[in-house]
Parts: C-alpha cells; structure tokens; sequence
C-alpha cells in the first residue's frame, strides 16, 4: 500500500509541477524560476519536518527530486518517457546488481549507522523496547530519536532504490502534465487508463 501512496504522490507531482510552470508562465512570469523558488521553501519545510516531527518525511525528496523537472521538462516526449522506464526498472535493477557484484550497501550502511546512533542515546533498536524508551523520554531524547530516524529512512530510501523510482514516476508525471496542459488527458480514456 505505501508504494501505491508514492507513486500516486509522484505522479501528482510531476502533473502539478508541468501546471504550476505553464499557468506561470502563461501569466508572463518566469515559471522555472517561480517553481525552483517553490522547491526550495518545500526542502526547508521538509528538513524540519523530517527533523522535528516525523522521521519519514516525503517533503524533503519530492522537493529535491522537484528540481530537476525542469531540466526534465525540455525533453522531447520520447526521450521524457524513456527517462521514466529506465530510471524506474533499469536503474534499480542494473544498479543493485552492481552494488551485488562489488558488495556494496550503502542503504543499508546508513540504516547501521542510524541504529548505532539510536544505540549510543541510550535506545534499544527493537520495536518494543524504542517506544518504552520514547514514552519515557523528554524533548532531547525525541528529537535524537527524529534525527536517527531520519538517516534510517534515507538509507531505507537508497536499499529500495525507491529515489530513482520516485523520479521516473514523476516524469511520467510530468509527461502526463503536457497532456493535461494540452487539453488532451482528461479527454482521453484510454489515455489515462494507460497511464
């Protein structure tokens, strides 16, 4: 179910951000400009959110992610769409078959370290254990905990290859957008079923 939601959210985003530039844009305002702006104040908004609320932001990875549709968005159809597929299934598959063959793992390096932090503040990595800890802990305690919890997801996001997938399902997106913004999505069934 959570890949549902991610794929739904990306999507979303690469439509809304195709939008956001072209209304911009037709209001005679430099929309790349506007919408870089945007993505800067969402990875703010996402870091302390991330920090100091939950440790399994989204905000901070669309709104890196974010900033690279327009580089995108000059792209041909064609070459928009063949991004998508390779960065959902070639990058992922190729990628962790590398990282096999040379034995490496970043993802979960990092997801060590996070618990080798949460560790050293005095936390137990095992479920049960963390929330008696987190019941029983004041202010500084939860925000060592947010901050171990955020690396933890960051390594769980590279494991999964979940950012490379989150990309291409956000230039789908943004492929998607151009059609909406042609006035030729919602007209077509058979279109949006595909996609």
């Amino acid at each position: 179910r959570e890949c549902n939601v991610y794929t739904l959210y990306a999507l979303g985003f690469g439509i809304g951000g195709a939008m956001q530039v072209h209304r911009l844009q037709a209001a005679g305002h430099d929309g790349v400009r506007v919408y870089l702006r945007r993505m800067a104040v969402l990875r703010v908004i996402g870091l302390l959110h991330s920090l100091l609320i939950w440790d399994g932001d989204i905000l901070t990875l669309y709104a890196l992610l974010g900033a690279l549709l327009p580089w995108f968005a000059r792209k041909p159809d064609r070459a928009l769409l063949a991004w998508a597929a390779a960065l959902v299934w070639v990058v992922p598959l190729a990628g962790k078959a590398l990282f096999d063959a040379l034995g490496w793992n970043p993802g979960g390096a990092i997801i060590a370290a996070s618990l080798d932090l949460f560790a050293k503040m005095g936390g137990d990595p095992e479920l049960d254990a963390a929330v008696r800890w987190l019941q029983n802990s004041g202010w500084r305690e939860q925000l060592a905990w947010s901050s171990s919890g955020t690396l933890y997801s960051w390594g769980l996001r590279i494991e999964t290859w979940r950012i490379s997938k989150v990309l291409g399902i956000m230039l789908l997106g943004l492929w998607a957008g151009r059609r909406v913004v042609q006035g030729g999505l919602l007209a077509d069934p058979r279109l949006l079923r595909r996609i």
